[in-house]
């Protein structure tokens, strides 16, 4: 039934056992199946026919057909999985729970599982039942459909008799919590159901949830009811669904937008229609934009991935009465809910980013003011906050272009409308040579996060600002919910002051801590220039600005930050990365893509942050300070002592002035985890970007296209310095391929071998060699390997470079058995040796070896040996079940045990360990005694 989904065909070519499983529970569970639609013949159609359109909704809107199609294997910790995108992906057993679920989601409406409903339609044939308790029957069914499916699931045994044959049993578990979860709010999912395994449980049932929802059309519903005689033969439940569905005659999917084309050829007699394809619409819309914010909040890099993959916008275009039609909608939100959802959800109630939507706002508000006014000059932001009694007032005030009433009205006042995204769809040019940070019209709304304090709303939000040519306004917000208060300024400079009041006391413990740090230091005669605006998060800081230095049309824009806390200056002047780095700059590289600019500068030393903020390395290097436990340092002070962190990155991401981190960071490790000329180095990369793809709304991550990438790699391969791989990478050398850096990899990146010297691929390449990455236990004993790699022209790699060649040594002298499709030690531990030179040297050196380590140093996997007489008994004695389950995992741990501190394991180890444990003596003994027989 799937010959035409790509993901089955995908899992065919690589788990075709898997595969197998998918179509044996079709085969069992067809006519179960099929009995949905007998039952509820009347209502949308639940058949395999169904469960087919699933997939291809699944493939075609949910997943895009054009990722499926250029999806690739790889094998991650001994488990292929499937890539969509960079970070995500399906693994095979994960597949294979969608195709399982896809086919028993709707199982539980069947009445072939239920005796007592096929008793009692039997007596409604009769007329014994009276059909208004029938459909009673079938609407409680319906709407418990996903508990049944689950139950079924969990207690049919012929299901889990078939799950058992394919060793697939461990999870019917989590198979019955998808069939369930397809039928519950994406928030609920994550909290009740957990991972198992390495299945990711909640993932799957939202997938499956939103392909169902997302199969909607004529192909749901029979068509040779005539419309005339729907109205008698349906009741109006039904007719609803039946004819909305008939009304959607194609969907489809372009770039991350899905649309539906709805026809509706009598609005005043078919209204009905409308409100349906609403409720479809919203619940789509509602279900993702959950899963996405989830994503955000999970934490989870590969599930939020996954927000790239799904859809992010969904459209009904309608013809009513043969014309196009607008029906777009509108809704008023509750302020106070927002900022509330805003503060905890998006922002996770750190009010710091508070200070990085002003700042980023007005660097927009300036660069569009220097775009319009060449004779702009001396661009600011000044920064103050001021302890009033109990309240802290922080003010932040630029000499942008200002806003007029209508300004504020239109776009301030209005929750999700921002000018920037408006400017780059009607404006293009003028967007790319201003480079707006805003894009999503809500960053003013993280302000009442300082007004928060508990559960209350404390102080107020003044905005008071002028435009040239207009009149100046002020506006005054006491809570999100009230109303706003306009009135007159006499403001008379251009630019835009916001003035915030609050209450919160960790605020203002900040902002004290700072100072007194500042005035320590000015004590001892250091003059600390300090910018107090970072997020301390996963360990780390994200500055709120890092570099406050543009270019407005050929012209370079300094804008100047002036912040002062409780009178005291801090810091006043432009921002810059480099003044933030220990070291000295390598080498720069610039890339242009279309209208944007991406320049990679490398340094040695390292960047340098305290949980403060951004302190230049000159005045960090002499703070007089004594050290504590866990990084930890104390300035003792007048009032108290102050502990602080210096916290030491490896890059350094800003876009458009903020500081960010990239979704594509993998391929940067080749930089940041190298050496140059055996110095650590950092490397600074500045975007200017004319859209800048926040990937969220804390604006911490962006993603860039991967041939920008390359193209930074390949202007590296053009300059002189070799950068040493220090790190083992998690991703292939595949990707740098892919993006066309093959030779940077090929000609800059030295590796370190297995005799300690590092060399580039190129310099392989010129001796005559070929490249291989040795395993744990080659590089372990490599000198009795040393003349068959020579002669078999081979230059041996250290194994700590395998997850990054993605190949090495096992794959080129062993291969895994497959001889038994029910393995004593799992098939993917037991191998053959394939080369039989190697075999000789594995043999002779290491007599009777019966396991050994491969793997990389950090990362060992056993493996044992088939061509040895003792493993070949082990599993003679498996397949006559002389020996079960707990003699094996004793003879595997005892195997494991031995090869970690010697690094292989031969019969003769086998034996002495015999002598000191009486449990595996016996079955030494058997496995010998065996073995004795066979060679007599």
């Amino acid at each position: 039934m799937f010959n035409d989904s790509i993901l089955f065909k995908k899992l065919e070519e690589k788990a075709p056992k898997k595969a197998e499983l998918v179509r044996r529970v079709y085969e069992e569970f067809e006519d179960e199946i099929e009995a949905i639609t007998k039952l509820f013949s009347e209502f949308t159609d639940h058949s395999v026919k169904h469960c087919e359109s699933v997939v291809q909704v699944l493939e075609k809107l949910v997943i895009d057909k054009r990722l499926l199609e250029n999806s690739s294997w790889r094998m991650v910790r001994g488990k292929w999985r499937l890539y969509l995108t960079d970070n995500a992906y399906l693994t095979e057993d994960e597949i294979v729970l969608l195709f399982l679920a896809i086919l028993l989601h709707d199982i539980g409406m069947s009445p072939k599982i239920d005796s007592r409903l096929r008793k009692l339609l039997e007596k409604a044939k009769c007329g014994e039942v009276e059909k208004s308790e029938i459909e009673e029957i079938k609407r409680i069914v319906r709407e418990t459909h996903h508990i049944r499916s689950k139950e079924f699931v969990e207690e049919n045994d012929d299901l889990k008799e078939i799950m058992k044959k394919y060793r697939f049993d461990m999870y019917i578990k989590a198979l019955a919590d998808i069939v369930e979860g397809h039928r519950i709010d994406p928030y609920d999912l994550f909290s009740k159901f957990k991972k198992v395994y390495d299945v990711r449980v909640p993932l799957l049932a939202f997938l499956l949830e939103i392909a169902d929802d997302m199969d909607i059309g004529s192909h749901r519903v029979d068509k040779f009811i005539s419309e005339d005689w729907i109205w008698f033969y349906l009741d109006k439940e039904n007719i609803k669904h039946v004819l909305a569905n008939m009304s959607v005659e194609t969907f489809y999917r372009e770039g991350d937008r899905v649309e539906y084309k709805v026809y509706i050829k009598d609005l005043e007699k078919y209204g009905f229609i409308l409100e349906l394809v609403y409720k479809w619409w919203d619940k789509i819309e509602n279900r993702i934009d959950r899963f996405c914010t989830l994503g955000i909040l999970s934490e989870r890099e590969d599930l939020d991935a996954w927000r790239f993959i799904l859809p992010s916008r969904i459209d009904f275009r309608f013809k009513v009465e043969g014309a196009e039609a607008d029906c777009s909608r509108r809704f008023e939100v509750d302020r106070r809910v927002f900022a509330d959802l805003l503060s905890d959800r998006v922002y996770e109630g750190e009010w710091m980013y508070a200070f990085r939507e002003l700042i980023s706002n007005a660097f927009d508000a300036i660069k569009r003011r220097a775009y319009e006014d060449e004779r702009f000059s001396n661009p600011h932001v000044n920064v103050e906050i001021n302890f009033r009694g109990d309240w802290t007032e922080i003010v932040v005030e630029d000499n942008g272009i200002g806003m007029s009433m209508r300004d504020i009205e239109d776009y301030l006042l209005k929750v999700g409308r921002s000018l920037y995204h408006e400017l780059r769809e009607k404006e293009p040019e003028k967007a790319r040579a201003i480079n707006p940070v805003g894009y999503y019209g809500i960053g003013f709304l993280s302000s009442f996060m300082l007004l928060k304090n508990g559960d209350n709303f404390e102080g107020s939000i003044e905005i008071e600002t002028m435009r040239n040519g207009y009149d100046a306004v002020k506006v005054l917000i006491l809570n999100p919910n009230l109303p706003v208060v306009k009135l007159k300024s006499d403001r008379s400079e251009v630019g835009t002051r916001i003035k915030i009041r609050c209450r919160r006391k960790d605020v203002r413990e900040v902002f004290e801590d700072v100072i007194e740090f500042v005035k320590a230091l000015k004590d001892k005669g250091k003059n600390v220039r300090i910018f107090p605006f970072v997020i301390e998060e996963f360990g780390g800081l994200f500055f709120t600005v890092i570099n406050s230095i543009f270019e407005i049309n050929g012209k370079k824009l300094e804008i100047k930050l002036n912040v002062k806390i409780d009178g005291y200056e801090v810091w006043n002047e432009p921002i810059k990365p480099d003044l933030f780095i220990d070291g000295e700059k390598l080498t720069q590289v610039e890339v242009r893509e279309g209208n944007d600019v991406y320049r990679l500068e490398v340094w040695t030393g390292m960047i340098f942050e305290t949980q403060f903020g951004l302190i230049p390395i000159e005045d960090l290097k002499c703070i007089d300070t004594r050290k504590e436990e866990g990084g930890w340092y104390v300035l003792k002070t007048e009032k108290k002592e102050i502990k602080f962190k210096v916290y030491e990155s490896e890059r350094l991401i800003n876009v458009n002035g903020l500081s960010c981190d990239l979704s594509l960071i993998e391929l940067f490790r080749v930089l940041t985890g190298s050496r140059v000329n055996s110095q650590d180095v950092s490397c600074v990369l500045t975007v200017e970007s004319s859209q800048p793809n926040f990937t969220d709304l804390k604006k911490e991550e962006i993603e860039i296209d991967l041939k920008v990438i390359g193209k930074i790699f390949n202007e590296l391969c053009k300059k002189d310095i070799y950068f040493d791989l220090l790190l083992s990478l998690a991703l292939p050398l595949q990707d740098f391929i892919e993006i066309g850096a093959e030779d940077f990899v090929k000609k800059r990146l030295r590796f370190k071998d297995v005799c300690g010297d590092w060399i580039t691929l190129e310099e392989i390449e010129n001796n005559g060699k070929k490249p291989l990455v040795a395993t744990v236990f080659i590089e372990k004993f490599y000198d009795k390997f040393r003349g068959f790699f020579d002669s078999e022209g081979y230059h041996v790699l250290s194994s700590r470079y395998i997850d990054f060649f993605g190949h090495s040594a096992l794959d080129e002298f062993f291969e895994f058995c497959n001889d038994c499709e029910d393995c004593v030690f799992d098939f993917r531990r037991v191998v053959k040796i394939k080369n039989n030179e190697f075999k000789k040297i594995i043999l002779n050196e290491f007599s009777n070896v019966v396991a050994v380590t491969t793997g990389r140093i950090g990362l060992e996997i056993i493996i044992v040996i088939v061509d040895n007489p003792f493993v070949k008994t082990i599993c003679k004695l498996w397949k006559e079940n002389k020996i079960g389950e707990d003699i094996v995992e004793k003879l595997y741990s005892t195997i494991r045990q031995i090869s970690e501190s010697k690094g292989y394991v031969t019969v003769k180890d086998l034996e002495k360990y015999a002598e000191i444990d009486e449990e595996f003596r016996i079955i030494y003994e058997l496995v010998k005694n065996e073995m004795d027989k066979e060679e007599a």
